[in-house]
């Protein structure tokens, strides 16, 4: 039950959350790891997918066997730890990795139907000196507003159409021994775990978050708030992830948890004995 209503909680509340500026703190202080249950390894994408690759009405539609390749989708709030798991998987283990978040950004890339809706939206002085949309000053007038959140979602074009064509195409072209892994806030608001083996979860404290984002990227206290205000609670996401890591410690042990994390998830892909994913048995519970 616990999970069913999670479930009902993400997909009623995600969309306005899809465009959250979510890149992780790869560097500076991050202490003790402590992980709950297994899951997942890691593959790459490299040039986006054009158009938005079909329909996907139903949540069992185009849901692949499990295991070859294997996709993991890593989730949580701003400055978490995701693009550090993500990374250690990439260069530990070579895994593909994919930040959702840089994915979407070239969406509204200059020269793009996506950046002339953006500027119309929210006017020509989001635009930069380099031509490009000011990030930091788009945030600052989405994050903590739904409405215009939401606002800039929709001018981006249709996110979860990109990404889910995405994660087709990885279970249709990797070799058989890859491992891929989609890094992205929104993961489990959308049916992207339609496409995917398993769910990893990143948390930080709101006290690490805040002093993640003053150390790597000059923010004010306000200003980091107000971006994490735009995030789900971690323990509303808990009940359909297949692992959690709690990232507040040192980070050497973070590593040596997302080391050993891998190592029982491969073991148990490669047995066949990998679950099914939390998120999918929630999804099918009757009363969703």
């Amino acid at each position: 039950q616990q999970a069913q209503l999670a479930f009902q909680q993400a997909r009623a509340g995600g969309g306005a959350r899809e465009a959250e500026d979510a890149r992780a703190v790869r560097e500076g202080p991050v202490r003790p790891a402590l992980v709950e249950r297994a899951h997942g390894r890691l593959p790459q994408l490299g040039e986006g997918v054009a158009d938005g690759g079909g329909r996907f009405g139903c949540v069992h539609e185009s849901v692949p066997e499990y295991g070859v390749p294997l996709i993991l989708g890593v989730t949580g709030s701003i400055a978490a730890g995701k693009s550090l798991l993500g990374a250690r998987l990439a260069e530990a283990h070579g895994a593909i990795h994919l930040d959702a978040d840089r994915e979407a950004h070239a969406l509204y890339a200059p020269g793009t139907p996506g950046f002339d809706r953006v500027v119309a939206e929210f006017g020509a002085d989001v635009v930069g000196a380099d031509g490009a949309v000011d990030r930091r000053v788009l945030g600052g007038r989405v994050f903590g507003r739904p409405e215009r959140m939401e606002a800039l979602r929709a001018a981006m074009g249709d996110i979860p159409a990109h990404f889910r064509a995405l994660l087709d195409r990885w279970r249709r072209e990797l070799p058989d021994d890859a491992v891929a892994v989609l890094e992205a806030v929104n993961l489990l608001e959308n049916d992207y775990m339609t496409r995917a083996d398993a769910a990893w979860l990143v948390v930080a404290e709101r006290e690490t978050a805040i002093a993640r984002l003053a150390e790597s990227r000059g923010l004010s206290r306000e200003e980091a708030e107000q971006r994490l205000a735009s995030a789900r609670d971690w323990r509303e996401r808990a009940p359909l992830s297949d692992r959690v890591f709690h990232n507040d410690g040192a980070r050497a042990a973070f590593l040596a948890a997302i080391d050993a994390a891998i190592a029982e998830t491969l073991a148990a892909h490669r047995a066949g004995t990998l679950p099914p994913p939390r998120w999918r048995a929630a999804a099918d519970a009757p009363d969703r």
